[in-house]
């Protein structure tokens, strides 16, 4: 997965509900404001806005604070 791809899955996660059928990340690691910083520019962005340098990199800092689960693996 691309990092920008990475990224937008955050940004998704802040605003949806999870999907059971793919690679999610878990936003646990990450501070109450932290998520919510995530929500604000989501939301930002699904209202026709521009991923700023700033945000972007705000977004890559949080990046080692997540992990992601493969929710695609069923296990017996």
């Amino acid at each position: 997965m691309s990092n920008r791809a990475r990224r937008l899955a955050l940004l998704e996660a802040a605003t949806r509900p999870r999907d059971p059928a793919r690679l999610m990340p878990d936003l646990g690691g990450l501070s109450d404001e932290e998520r919510q910083r995530l929500r604000e520019i989501a939301e930002r962005l699904q209202h026709g806005g521009e991923l700023t340098p700033d945000e972007a990199a705000e977004i890559a800092a949080m990046e080692p604070k997540v992990r992601w689960t493969d929710t695609t693996r069923r296990t017996a």
